[in-house]
Protein backbone atom coordinates (compact mmCIF):
# COMPACT_ATOMS: atom_id res chain seq x y z
CA UNK A 1 0.00 0.00 0.00
CA UNK A 2 1.79 3.42 -1.06
CA UNK A 3 1.44 5.77 1.18
CA UNK A 4 3.71 8.56 0.33
CA UNK A 5 5.98 9.52 -3.05
CA UNK A 6 7.82 11.73 -4.38
CA UNK A 7 7.52 11.17 -8.26
CA UNK A 8 11.11 10.20 -10.16
CA UNK A 9 12.42 10.12 -6.21
CA UNK A 10 10.97 7.80 -3.70
CA UNK A 11 7.96 5.68 -2.88
CA UNK A 12 7.33 4.88 0.44
CA UNK A 13 5.09 1.61 0.81
CA UNK A 14 3.51 -0.43 3.87
CA UNK A 15 3.71 -4.10 3.92
CA UNK A 16 0.82 -5.07 6.11
CA UNK A 17 1.14 -8.56 6.07
CA UNK A 18 4.57 -7.91 7.15
CA UNK A 19 4.08 -4.80 9.24
CA UNK A 20 7.31 -2.95 7.07
CA UNK A 21 7.73 -0.21 5.68
CA UNK A 22 9.40 -0.36 2.02
CA UNK A 23 11.14 3.10 0.70
CA UNK A 24 11.90 1.96 -3.01
CA UNK A 25 14.58 4.63 -4.46
CA UNK A 26 15.13 5.92 -7.73
CA UNK A 27 17.32 9.04 -7.09
CA UNK A 28 18.45 9.95 -4.18
CA UNK A 29 19.02 13.74 -4.60
CA UNK A 30 16.55 14.96 -2.47
CA UNK A 31 15.82 17.63 -0.88
CA UNK A 32 15.83 17.91 3.32
CA UNK A 33 12.66 18.40 3.78
CA UNK A 34 11.33 15.83 1.16
CA UNK A 35 13.43 13.06 2.81
CA UNK A 36 11.96 14.49 6.48
CA UNK A 37 8.63 14.09 5.13
CA UNK A 38 9.15 10.99 3.27
CA UNK A 39 11.31 9.08 6.13
CA UNK A 40 10.23 10.89 9.08
CA UNK A 41 6.83 12.17 8.98
CA UNK A 42 5.01 9.79 6.85
CA UNK A 43 7.11 6.13 6.75
CA UNK A 44 8.19 6.25 10.24
CA UNK A 45 4.93 7.90 11.77
CA UNK A 46 3.02 5.15 9.28
CA UNK A 47 5.03 2.45 10.86
CA UNK A 48 4.77 3.50 14.55
CA UNK A 49 0.65 3.72 14.36
CA UNK A 50 0.45 0.31 12.43
CA UNK A 51 3.31 -2.02 14.67
CA UNK A 52 5.96 -1.82 11.92
CA UNK A 53 9.14 -3.79 13.18
CA UNK A 54 11.45 -3.17 9.37
CA UNK A 55 12.00 -0.49 7.80
CA UNK A 56 14.13 -1.43 4.23
CA UNK A 57 15.24 1.19 1.64
CA UNK A 58 15.44 -0.35 -1.64
CA UNK A 59 17.87 1.35 -3.69
CA UNK A 60 18.23 -1.03 -6.61
CA UNK A 61 17.07 1.27 -9.06
CA UNK A 62 18.58 4.77 -6.88
CA UNK A 63 21.46 7.16 -8.41
CA UNK A 64 23.22 9.57 -6.56
CA UNK A 65 23.87 10.16 -2.96
CA UNK A 66 22.02 12.42 0.43
CA UNK A 67 23.62 15.62 0.88
CA UNK A 68 25.54 16.36 4.14
CA UNK A 69 22.79 17.68 5.81
CA UNK A 70 20.66 14.76 5.12
CA UNK A 71 23.14 12.62 6.24
CA UNK A 72 23.85 14.54 9.50
CA UNK A 73 19.85 13.58 10.46
CA UNK A 74 20.33 10.34 9.70
CA UNK A 75 23.29 10.49 11.80
CA UNK A 76 21.89 12.24 15.13
CA UNK A 77 17.95 11.65 14.54
CA UNK A 78 16.81 8.61 12.04
CA UNK A 79 18.12 5.52 13.60
CA UNK A 80 17.17 7.08 17.40
CA UNK A 81 13.60 7.90 16.20
CA UNK A 82 13.28 4.07 14.78
CA UNK A 83 14.53 2.53 18.29
CA UNK A 84 12.18 4.15 20.31
CA UNK A 85 9.32 3.54 17.86
CA UNK A 86 9.87 0.08 17.73
CA UNK A 87 11.32 -0.15 14.39
CA UNK A 88 14.40 -2.61 15.34
CA UNK A 89 15.54 -3.77 12.14
CA UNK A 90 16.88 -1.50 8.95
CA UNK A 91 17.88 -3.61 5.48
CA UNK A 92 19.07 -2.08 2.57
CA UNK A 93 18.86 -3.65 -1.37
CA UNK A 94 21.91 -1.66 -2.93
CA UNK A 95 22.16 0.19 -6.26
CA UNK A 96 24.31 -0.87 -8.95
CA UNK A 97 25.72 2.60 -8.40
CA UNK A 98 29.04 2.81 -6.28
CA UNK A 99 28.12 6.16 -5.68
CA UNK A 100 25.15 5.65 -3.85
CA UNK A 101 26.45 2.15 -2.26
CA UNK A 102 28.95 4.67 -0.96
CA UNK A 103 26.08 6.77 0.30
CA UNK A 104 24.44 3.43 2.09
CA UNK A 105 27.69 2.12 3.77
CA UNK A 106 27.91 6.34 5.18
CA UNK A 107 24.33 5.90 6.81
CA UNK A 108 23.92 2.59 8.15
CA UNK A 109 27.30 2.61 9.63
CA UNK A 110 24.47 4.39 12.16
CA UNK A 111 21.93 2.20 12.93
CA UNK A 112 23.64 -0.36 15.25
CA UNK A 113 25.17 2.13 18.16
CA UNK A 114 21.18 3.81 17.54
CA UNK A 115 20.18 -0.16 18.30
CA UNK A 116 18.88 -1.24 14.68
CA UNK A 117 20.04 -4.14 13.23
CA UNK A 118 21.18 -3.68 10.24
CA UNK A 119 21.32 -6.13 7.19
CA UNK A 120 22.02 -5.67 3.24
CA UNK A 121 20.47 -8.47 0.85
CA UNK A 122 21.22 -8.69 -2.74
CA UNK A 123 17.13 -7.90 -3.64
CA UNK A 124 14.07 -7.40 -2.58
CA UNK A 125 12.79 -11.20 -2.48
CA UNK A 126 15.76 -12.58 -0.34
CA UNK A 127 15.05 -9.38 2.22
CA UNK A 128 11.57 -10.59 2.19
CA UNK A 129 12.42 -13.73 2.69
CA UNK A 130 14.89 -12.47 6.04
CA UNK A 131 11.68 -10.45 7.33
CA UNK A 132 9.03 -13.39 7.04
CA UNK A 133 11.80 -15.94 9.00
CA UNK A 134 12.85 -12.88 11.27
CA UNK A 135 9.43 -11.75 12.49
Amino acid sequence: MKIHEIPAKVTVVWDPELKVIFDVWSDFRVTTEEFKTAVLTKGLAFAKENGGWAYVVDASKAKGVFNPEIQKIIETQVFKNFAAAGVKRFLTIPSASAETNASIAVFTAHASPAGVQGAQFPNRAAAIAWLRDNR
